[in-house]
């Protein structure tokens, strides 16, 4: 086990949230683009910002 492999696991997580985000978009006749904005609550960022804020240790973690 390395130092990257949580941030790894994190990563390989949210990418599955959002792949069932976006099929739950498509299930709901909506493009994706329309969960971009929303919050899961009010103190939160916009989903726009999450895989910004999660990828961020991984790339620092590299250089």
């Amino acid at each position: 086990m390395t130092a990257l492999t949580p941030l790894t696991n994190q990563l390989r997580a949210l990418s599955g949230r959002l792949e069932k985000a976006e099929a739950f978009a498509a299930w709901r006749g909506s493009g994706s683009d329309a969960l971009l904005p929303l919050r899961l609550a009010p103190d939160m960022f916009p989903l726009t910002t999450q895989p910004r804020f999660a990828a961020k240790p991984t790339v620092g973690s590299t250089r």
